[in-house]
């Protein structure tokens, strides 16, 4: 009865600390609108009438093992990782990949990411529980 009761135990402590590790989260999957880096917008590029569409959604995923994954690019082509609030206040910069997949996932809330590169700035918003 004895042994029972102590595999019961363990059993238990085992079923109950593998729920702690099934909620660390160490990746997040979410889209990003690409935007132009310039405050200046070359003419050619402007439509001559009717309304500009919004820039389309595009797949990225954050992980800390595989780094940042954006859909199209080349990750050796971001030059800078920020973490702003929801409002778009700056709260962190990075020039390094690692420092920021390390910050954002030791930090939890609602985050506005930005990911630049020479000619754009892919935006996104990635939640961290």
């Amino acid at each position: 009865m004895l042994k029972f009761k102590l595999s019961l135990i363990i059993f238990m402590m085992l079923f109950l600390s593998g729920g702690a590790w099934a909620s660390t989260v160490d990746y997040v999957s979410f889209s990003v609108v690409k935007t132009t880096c310039s405050a200046e917008t070359n003419e050619k590029d402007l439509p001559q009438r009717g309304d500009r569409a919004p820039g389309y959604p595009m797949e990225a995923i954050i992980s800390l093992d595989g780094g940042v994954e954006i859909q199209g690019i080349d990750s050796a082509d971001i030059l800078s990782y920020e973490v702003c609030d929801e409002e778009g206040v700056c709260l962190a910069s990075f020039a390094d990949e690692s420092d920021f997949t390390g910050f954002l996932f030791s930090n939890e809330g609602r985050y506005m990411v930005k990911f630049t590169t020479d000619d754009y700035i892919y935006i996104g918003y990635v939640e961290i529980e």
